[in-house]
Formats: C-alpha cells, structure tokens, sequence
C-alpha cells in the first residue's frame, strides 16, 4: 500500500501543478477601450488645460492647430518638436509631429490617428475613460518617439464626445505578452533540471520521482508562456450608454 501511495504522489503533485498554471491563464491581461460616434464633426479635441484645440466644426473645414510644443532627445543633442492637431475633410482628428520623423533610434513617426474616417477613436486604457453629464472624454496620449522606459516625444489630447453621439464601446483585452516570454524562460530551465535529476536518478529514487513533477511544473510554465505569447485578443462590444453616469 506505502508503494503505491508512493507512485500516487507525484502524480497528484504534476496534476496540481498543471491545474495551478491552468488557473494562472487570463490572470495577466491589459484591456483598451474604443468608441464609435455618429457625426466626426461634434468632437472636439482640447488641451489637458482644458484649452479648445479643435473645437466641433459641422461644417467640416480643414484646420491644423498647434496642441504642444516639447523636445526630446536624439543621441547627443535636443531636439525641438511641435505637435499639431488635424482636422481632416472628412472629419477625422489627427495629430502629427514633422520633426519626430528624424528620430532613428528609435526611429519616429509623423502621424497618429486619434478618431479615424471609420468613426472609431484609437483605443485608450480604461483610467483615460471619463465621463460627465453632457459628454464623454477620453484622455489620449499619443507617441511620435518611443523611449526605453517611456515616450520620448509625445503629446496629451483630450477628447470630448458628445453623448448624444456616442454609439458603441469596444473593450479590446489582450494577454500582457511579456509574462509569456518570461514563463518560457523559466520553465525552460526548469524542464532541463527536471530530466537531468530523472535521467541521473535510479527509477525508485525518491528524488527521482520528484523529478517527474519538477518536469511537469517547467512544461506548465512554458505552456503558460505560450498561451500568453499566441493567444489572441477578445473583444467586447457594449453600447456608449453603459458607461454614461
């Protein structure tokens, strides 16, 4: 019976270990909020002091306004940037940076998207979401220059919509990649430990059953890890009014 028990209890331990790291999956996500709106021309982008950038235009007239004006480094010297905001034709608000383009390490861009001629704006994290009883507003913050740690050149926008003419809410959740690429490179070793000790071992050694369940809690970590790296996204879909107070 004691030999049995024996053989039973690694068995129990790589179960619990793989429902452990089962339960782990979804744990560590980031979720980003978009929304859709009927009429482009009634929103309205402004400072985060609250100065009217571009305001609502109906009658959808071309204009370029200046929202910030920064410097960010680029190997040994300062570099000055503005950042303009863009109303397009269609309505669409922009914001575009000239000079981040001369960024190469790493390199810049020139233009980022904050509502598109699709009707949607760019996905903001769910702490920028406000609300108030006339509007919705979303803080944005776009980057032209990405630094190591943070964004070398950007800006802060506020966008205001109108209730009225917000439609629908999309919430946009994904696995936060890293953590995958982190569990990889801790099961790895763990597995390679693991056959080593059962490889070393004598079969009925103790310390070579343990290394059956050391195996098996290295494969979970990097099964984990590999939901995390290829696991897509999911989207949710509920209408503006949800979030209206």
């Amino acid at each position: 019976m004691q030999g049995r028990t024996g053989r039973l209890a690694p068995r129990t331990a790589i179960v619990g270990l793989v429902a452990t790291a089962a339960v782990s999956l979804g744990c560590i996500t980031r979720t980003t909020s978009s929304f859709s709106v009927r009429d482009l021309t009634v929103v309205s982008l402004e400072a985060p002091d609250g100065r009217p950038v571009l305001p609502a235009d109906p009658s959808v007239s071309p204009r370029s306004e200046l929202l910030v004006h920064g410097e960010h480094r680029a190997l040994f010297t300062d570099v000055l940037y503005d950042v303009f905001a863009e109303r397009a034709a269609d309505g669409s608000l922009h914001v575009s940076c000239p000079s981040c383009t001369r960024a190469f390490n790493p390199p810049g861009v020139e233009r980022v998207t904050l509502v598109g001629s699709d009707r949607w704006t760019a996905p903001v994290s769910p702490d920028d979401v406000m609300t108030t009883p006339d509007a919705l507003v979303l803080h944005a913050h776009p980057c032209f220059v990405e630094g190591n740690k943070r964004c070398s050149a950007g800006a802060d926008g506020v966008l205001r919509i109108p209730w009225d003419d917000a439609v629908m809410a999309r919430e946009h959740t994904t696995p936060v990649r890293w953590v995958g690429a982190v569990a990889i490179a801790g099961g790895a070793p763990v597995i390679v430990a693991g056959a080593l000790d059962f490889a070393l071992s004598p079969r009925d050694a103790p310390h070579g059953l343990g290394a059956l369940g050391l195996g098996a809690f290295g494969a979970a970590l990097v099964g984990v890890g590999l939901w995390y790296l290829l696991a897509p996204g999911s989207d949710e879909y509920l209408p503006a009014s949800a979030y209206r107070p």
